[in-house]
């Protein structure tokens, strides 16, 4: 979640920049160079504007975010997240077609970019951590030349020593968002692609979503309720308490009418 403290919107503010100075101070050899390096800063410049929707959306401000994801998109039709997070809006907002279009992308984008995200994208994040080892020996021989340097030559020694840790910083901002990806398409799509279904009105293919999120994440309560409520509508009164306690049990907000719906039609 994103804070409105003001510490924390700087700090938002701050890793911003640094999403833009990491292609300025790094050289090109390192991002790959060619269209490898074209993809990769296409890649980064749209998660930022992945990462300003995602602030904006948990600030619920839909319209604004859903604006930012699609520049996301604009930049790279591949992010998953993106077409998620706006399959995620359009749902909230009833616009079923549209929200079935962004999930059928998110998964279908997902399965695309793994091989890349996994070999050519890691392997620039691995050149990254080899930038930062550098940087550490930079910054020790800049100190030892601090101690015996004159006044003069000591500015120009702090100056150096800053931009390296600018580079760092950079650097530090584009591996923590970046962790490594799930090798299945995450249950969490499956999930929403179960509820665009389900207010739908396809009832089967949202129960098979359900199914999948568990297979996924055995502990999704909210996939556990929703099932519980499929199986309720199919009269499978029994099958619908077992994943109604399964949700109850993972965390889930039970309707309490739905569970006392479902208690008097299993004692009739």
């Amino acid at each position: 979640m994103i804070s409105d403290n003001p510490l924390e919107t700087c700090r938002s503010a701050m890793v911003s920049v640094l999403y833009i100075l990491v292609t300025l101070l790094l050289p090109a050899a390192i991002r790959g160079g060619d269209n490898h390096s074209e993809k990769i800063d296409l890649f980064l410049q749209s998660h930022e504007q992945f990462r300003q929707g995602e602030e904006l959306f948990s600030r619920k401000q839909m319209h604004k975010a859903a604006a930012c994801l699609q520049r996301c998109l604009d930049l790279f039709p591949q992010h998953d997240r993106a077409h998620f997070r706006l399959a995620e809006i359009r749902l909230k907002q009833r616009r079923l077609a549209e929200a079935e279009i962004h999930i059928r992308a998110a998964k279908r984008s997902f399965l695309e970019s793994r091989e890349w995200y996994n070999s050519s994208f890691r392997r620039y994040l691995d050149e990254l951590r080899g930038k930062q080892m550098d940087n550490r020996l930079r910054l020790s021989i800049l100190g030892e030349q601090n101690a015996t340097a004159s006044c003069g030559s000591r500015r120009a020694i702090f100056y150096k020593a800053n931009a390296i840790r600018s580079q760092d910083s950079a650097i530090d901002a584009i591996l923590a968002a970046f962790p490594p990806r799930e090798k299945e398409v995450p249950a969490e799509y499956h999930y929403i692609h179960g509820n665009i279904h389900f207010l739908s009105g396809r009832h089967d293919p949202a129960l098979i979503e359900y199914q999948r999120a568990l297979e996924k994440n055995p502990e999704h309560g909210y996939a556990c309720n929703n099932l519980a409520n499929l199986y309720f509508l199919r009269k499978q009164y029994d099958r619908a308490r077992e994943y109604l306690d399964r949700a109850e049990q993972h965390g889930a907000r039970i309707n309490p009418g739905f569970r006392e719906a479902l208690q008097k039609a299993l004692a009739d």
